[in-house]
C-alpha cells in the first residue's frame, strides 16, 4: 500500500490515519490465520457498512497463476 500524502503531516483524525488503523487491526491485531481471506469476508459485513472506512473486494486474476 502506498499513500500519496505525507504521513508525517497526517493528523490522527485524518482519513489516512483511519485507514492505517484499520489495516493494522485487520492484518495484525486480529491474529487471523489468513488475514486476506478475513479482509475479503469483512467487505460484506454490517461492520464494514458502519465503519469510518468502507472496504470492497473485487475478484481478479490470481497472481500465482501464469498465462
Amino acid at each position: 500500500m502506498q499513500f500519496l500524502v505525507d504521513r508525517a503531516r497526517a493528523d490522527r483524525h485524518s482519513v489516512v490515519a483511519k485507514v492505517i488503523k484499520e489495516i493494522e487491526f485487520y492484518f495484525m491485531e486480529l491474529g487471523e490465520p489468513d488475514p486476506w481471506k478475513y479482509a475479503q469476508y469483512h467487505c460484506g459485513t454490517a461492520s464494514n457498512a458502519y465503519s469510518d472506512v468502507h472496504w470492497s473486494f473485487s475478484a481478479g486474476r490470481d497472481p500465482a497463476e501464469t498465462s
